[in-house]
């Protein structure tokens, strides 16, 4: 047999398994959609993908790391559709525009969030996911870094690090899907617009004040208004 006939040979399996993983990606997104991470079984998903549960963990090894790879598989989709949006923005962008582009993007769904914290539960206890856990984040730490400096174009440097944006919007983010879960009438694109405001356009002209003197100014009007009779 040739070289090149082996080597032919050899390619196939790789490229089916390519294919199997790839439709067994597809196949547990939608169940877990549907029955979220808890109600999800390794059956069902081997089901909807068409394969037996064998051929299922021949490329996963549990179901806690089917979802982390469904995970990834949606954000770096994601992430790239945000890249090609904001690529080549040279002018200064309002924050109500790059909200719009960041929730266009990335599609949040309730149902997915759901799941995502079901596991988020579950994973906290698990030892041997934390590694893959912060591999994850620093991908979306990625994808949030690119959004931020894009958004940095055409105006001044901001007053705060770029990883300390990265981590409030990364945090600002999650918690605006998270509880778009819930509060229907959530605006996700002014609460997010909002806290870039805060980050991107706040004046530095305003005097930093210490904790100390918040505090005694706090106290001096709680003073004021302990012996103010209008105040009551």
């Amino acid at each position: 047999m040739s070289t090149r006939t082996q080597r032919g040979t050899g390619a196939a399996p790789k490229r089916v398994r390519s294919v199997t993983r790839e439709n067994v990606l597809v196949a547990a997104e939608e169940v877990f959609v549907a029955k979220g991470y808890r109600g999800a079984s390794i059956n069902e998903i081997a089901a909807e993908a068409g394969y037996t549960i064998g051929a299922l963990y021949s490329n996963f090894a549990s179901k806690a790391q089917l979802f982390l790879a469904v995970t990834e598989r949606r954000m770096l989709a994601r992430g790239r559709r945000l890249e090609a949006a904001l690529r080549g923005v040279h002018d200064r962008l309002p924050v109500t525009t790059v909200a719009e582009i960041v929730w266009a993007e990335l599609q949040p769904e309730k149902a997915w969030t759901i799941a995502g914290y079901e596991f988020v539960a579950e994973a906290m206890r698990d030892d041997s996911l934390g590694p893959r856990l912060v591999e994850l984040n620093d991908e979306a730490r990625d994808i949030v870094r690119d959004v931020l400096v894009a958004s940095m174009a055409g105006r001044p440097v901001p007053p705060l690090p770029l990883e300390r944006m990265v981590t409030l919007t990364q945090c600002l983010i999650n918690g605006i899907a998270a509880t778009a879960t819930y509060d229907l009438d959530l605006d996700l694109t002014e609460s997010l617009a909002d806290g870039l405001a805060l980050m991107l356009d706040q004046s530095r002209s305003a005097p930093d004040v210490s904790l100390e003197a918040f505090r005694a100014g706090q106290e001096a009007a709680a003073d004021q208004d302990m012996h103010d009779p209008h105040a009551r």
